[in-house]
């Protein structure tokens, strides 16, 4: 699929479909279209996607989804060139702070977790799914 000449619309129904997927445990054809994106879609598409889904996240599940999911894939492919970017991002916006706790290592390089790491011990109110080693 390409998604470089998706629309901002575009994004934002492809984020609330796979959310809404995602909620009702009913991933099917949407789930593959993610997983698609993550291994083949290029880093700026898949930023555009993450960003676009947690815009409308509007519950912990929902952002527990895109931490573990497409966020965590996300910085294990391409974190050592956009960490910049998260860390800003992170520090700007309390709540995408949030979103990192659901994060957890997978094959993020050590300098890039070293990093994610410093940003969620400064959240006082992680979600579930966040892990203090």
């Amino acid at each position: 699929m390409d998604y470089q000449n998706y629309t901002a619309n575009e994004w934002n129904q492809f984020a609330a479909n796979w959310l809404h997927a995602m909620s009702n445990s009913d991933q099917g054809e949407i789930g593959q279209r993610i997983v698609m994106l993550n291994f083949m879609g290029s880093a700026k598409d898949n930023w555009k996607f993450i960003l676009h889904a947690f815009e409308l996240a509007d519950s912990d599940e929902m952002l527990g989804h895109i931490a573990a999911g497409p966020l965590e894939h996300f910085i294990s492919k391409h974190g050592p060139e956009y960490i910049n970017l998260i860390e800003e991002l992170a520090i700007k916006d309390a709540r995408f702070n949030r979103l990192l706790t659901g994060v957890w290592k997978h094959l993020a390089e050590e300098e890039v977790w070293n990093r994610i790491r410093i940003l969620q011990k400064k959240i006082n109110n992680p979600l579930k799914e966040y892990i203090d080693e």
